[in-house]
């Protein structure tokens, strides 16, 4: 069985075409009125221990499948292990830009992000079991191979240049992806892919919560001493 999931795997990487794209990142649903410029900071350190545990879990089940494998060099192991981190920053600033506040003025303050909840799994077994079983021969036929699901809580601050806060929320966000042939994810695109949906789940459910707090908000932020 560890066998056949590993060559399963192998085909999957090498035949599947679809990719996280750069649309992936960017939504179009702005907040009634934008918020005065805000500088953007990601609490690294969650995002990478929680994306950075589930990843390296991943990495020493597929050793313990094939553990006669030999990894040449750490780019690829380093590219997987950051890749999700840095698409967090792509996401965030992009929403921010695009969504929450105006790309113009003194900058008011800073919109801080920290992910409070992760977890990834395999939601499609009806799909991956009988793909094990047939060593990819019905995914030949269009079949996925599963589906990854993200699930998430994140929590955003809006401070003040001095890092004091004046409004905090929380949301869960979810989001799943196929790993298919031809026209789905690889696996770890499909964990990117369903991260990023994961992520803009909670962060439109954030932006909802902060629509009746928008007016004080605002005021709270025009009396922020700028950056000098």
């Amino acid at each position: 069985m560890k066998h056949r999931l590993s060559v399963l795997f192998c085909l999957l990487l090498l035949v599947s075409c679809r990719s996280v794209k750069i649309s992936d990142f960017h939504t179009n649903a702005p907040t009634p009125e934008p918020l005065p410029r805000l500088a953007l900071e990601v609490h690294t350190e969650s995002f990478a221990l929680l994306f950075g545990k589930e990843l390296a879990e991943r990495i020493l089940v597929q050793n313990a499948l094939d553990p006669g494998s030999y990894i040449p060099n750490p780019i690829g192991v380093l590219a997987q292990v950051g890749q999700p981190v840095h698409d967090v920053f792509v996401l965030l600033g992009n929403e921010l830009t695009d969504n929450l506040v105006r790309s113009d003025g003194e900058q008011k303050g800073k919109a801080r992000f920290k992910l409070i909840y992760y977890n990834r799994y395999n939601s499609g077994w009806g799909y991956t079991i009988p793909s094990i079983l047939t060593l990819g021969a019905v995914n030949v036929l269009a079949l996925p191979a599963g589906v990854t699901s993200a699930e998430v809580e994140l929590q955003m601050e809006i401070t003040d240049n001095a890092g004091n806060v004046l409004s905090r929320y929380r949301a869960p966000g979810s989001g799943k992806t196929k790993v298919a042939m031809y026209y789905g994810y690889s696996g770890f695109g499909a964990m990117r892919k369903a991260n990023l949906l994961a992520l803009q789940s909670a962060l439109q459910s954030i932006k909802l919560q902060m629509a009746a707090d928008l007016p004080q908000l605002q005021n709270k932020l025009a009396a922020v001493a700028p950056v000098e």
